[in-house]
């Protein structure tokens, strides 16, 4: 790897840029071979540099090329100033870099064509600088002698500015070292991380989460190399990940609280958000207005630098449009999604609260979990938290300042005392423990027969692979794995094969993934199960391998958990599943 960035330069105009240092370590700790981590690419070869003159650049460059053979594998990655001084024409500025003097600065073409006389097996080119993507219309590059096995350029922007996030550094910089250190951009699985992947995967994110800024990376990618960079992360790099995707927040100060009272929920709340932004999971809440709890949860949220997105279901009501536009400038974050969802008003006008309910009954829908704090009691938060619990969603009530939240837990507090987890919902400060909780009740024992013998396990062929080690798992605890495909039956009707290998267990584990949703044999499967669900009691475990949204709505109301990486897999089959030494399967 080659790595240099600038942090300052002469170039007129442009200001100074503090986050190159950090970037430049932050991409040398995910991708070069250390002791403890996860990189791939050897130290000896590699070189960094940061606010270094062009003569030096190019002097260490060439040195660097010439350790290389035909058949390495080459990143080039620049953080900085990019500057636009022809058609197609880029130049990377170094510390001495001026308008005047073309040798100042660095042409990422000439580097292009220095791999390509080189015949670099596989070589990446990463840009994270303004005005990037206009090497990509240059004609040396449209018409370049591909003689490797595979290029890949990433540019952090078609044509225009590069971003920064305040305390992030360099936009592209940010998600793609972030998909090489957590493996999030390859399926479950996958042994290693590739440069491709991790770019598609930087793409997607930053088109989804700040489309606003218009900073799309562009990608040119040519080949099958491997481009491999890092091993997936061991178990411990995802001690803060929950198996639940979004979490609903419901709740208020009690009614006739004290100002000290009303004050300290205000505190909790803060406390709240920031955790579930530890966590990495999606907000949902339903009022943006600054007097409600809800706003100060999304305030905690937005304070830490982990937070992803905040879903708003309200009432399509002119004084709520209005103050949802101010919403996203409170939150000061441009890190996070706000997906906005309106519903009609309902009862009797915009701020009844048969209104909001019909909102909060929607974003129930898509909850994998309530957490709720104080609220009144006989009122909409007490029967959104009964019709939570009716519907199997994972309900944490804080019970600290009663109300809604306090009868919720006096409902569950048996299911809390097994769990061990009481004691928390009771103390004023039991939130700082929210992520442990969270993991508690939705890892708690999945239902399960006494003598359970055999799972059928409902999988598309892309999903094999989470499949496999969940079939591994229930093995050693002498469980029968049972699949619909294999072994094969010929000459067998499919569905007759499922219906009977199905009847035979008594529990069916369903892999749900955007292929299993695409797959006709998968869905013959769920309604199988769904079907047997209903009038046998067969027990359904629904495992998220992504964020493909449940679309059936009986299977929407199944328990279910989030795993999307073989670590959370692996941790799943650890909580859930019987523990070894308590298999007793009846002969």
């Amino acid at each position: 790897m080659f790595l240099f960035g600038t942090s300052k330069t002469k170039w007129d105009g442009l200001p100074a840029l503090p986050s190159v240092e950090p970037d430049i370590q932050s991409v040398w700790q995910v991708c070069i071979r250390s002791r403890s981590g996860t990189g791939l690419i050897s130290s000896k070869n590699s070189r960094r540099f940061c606010d270094v003159e062009a003569r030096a650049i190019r002097e260490e460059f060439e040195a660097f090329l010439n350790r290389l053979g035909p058949d390495s594998f080459a990143v080039f990655y620049f953080i900085g100033h990019g500057v636009q001084v022809a058609e197609s024409e880029l130049r990377l500025l170094c510390s001495d870099s001026l308008p005047e003097s073309p040798q100042s600065a660095i042409s990422p073409i000439e580097v292009v064509s220095m791999f390509a006389e080189r015949q670099i097996a596989e070589w990446v080119m990463v840009l994270d600088c303004c005005h990037a993507g206009v090497i990509l219309s240059n004609p040396s590059i449209q018409t370049r002698n591909r003689k490797n096995e595979g290029s890949l350029i990433v540019c952090a922007a078609r044509a225009g500015q590069a971003w920064e996030l305040r305390g992030k550094g360099g936009l592209l910089t940010h998600y793609l070292t972030t998909a090489i250190r957590t493996g999030a951009c390859v399926p479950p699985g996958r042994k290693v991380v590739d440069f491709a992947s991790a770019a598609h995967w930087t793409r997607i994110e930053i088109k989804e989460k700040h489309s606003s800024l218009n900073a799309i990376p562009d990608i040119d990618l040519w080949g099958s190399a491997g481009y491999i960079v890092a091993r997936i992360p061991p178990p411990t790099s995802s001690e803060n990940s929950l198996p639940v995707e979004s979490v609903l927040f419901i709740g208020a100060a009690p009614e006739n609280a004290t100002e000290a009272i009303k004050q300290a929920v205000i505190g909790a709340c803060h406390t709240l958000g920031r955790h579930l932004a530890e966590c990495r999971v999606t907000l949902l809440i339903c009022n943006p207005w600054d007097e409600s709890a809800d706003y100060h949860v999304a305030m905690g949220y937005a304070g830490d630098d982990r937070a992803g997105a905040v879903h708003l279901f309200m009432p399509e009501g002119e004084e709520t449009k209005r103050n949802d536009d101010r919403f996203p400038n409170a939150l000061d974050n441009d890190r996070i999604a706000v997906e906005r969802n309106w519903y009609p008003v309902v009862g009797n006008g915009e701020f009844s609260p048969e209104t909001w309910l019909y909102c909060q009954l929607q974003a129930l829908e898509y909850s994998d979990a309530v957490v709720a704090l104080g609220g009144a009691e006989g009122r909409s938060t007490s029967v959104l938290l009964q019709l939570a619990e009716a519907r199997g969603v994972h309900v944490l009530p804080f019970a600290h300042w009663r109300g809604a939240a306090g009868a919720a837990y006096e409902r569950n507090r048996e299911h809390f005392e097994v769990l061990g987890i009481a004691e928390s919902l009771l103390r004023r400060n039991g939130i700082e423990d929210l992520p442990d909780l969270i993991r508690a009740v939705a890892l708690s024992r999945a239902g399960q027969p006494s003598d359970l013998r055999s799972v059928f396990l409902s999988r598309a062929a892309k999903d094999s692979a989470a499949a496999e080690c969940v079939a591994e798992h229930l093995e050693r605890r002498g469980i029968a794995a049972v699949f619909g495909d294999k072994p094969q039956a010929p000459g067998r009707d499919v569905s007759a094969v499922i219906h009977q290998r199905m009847r035979e267990s008594q529990v069916c584990a369903i892999f749900w993934s955007q292929h299993f949703a695409l797959s006709p044999h998968c869905f013959i499967e769920l309604l199988e199960a769904l079907r047997r669900a209903r009038r046998e009691n067969l027990h359904i475990w629904l495992l998220r391998l992504d964020s493909t949204p449940v679309v059936h709505p009986e299977a929407r109301r199944q328990k279910s958990w989030y795993t999307p990486t073989m670590v959370d897999i692996e941790g799943w089959c650890g909580e859930v599943l019987p523990p070894l030494n308590a298999i007793r399967v009846s002969k």
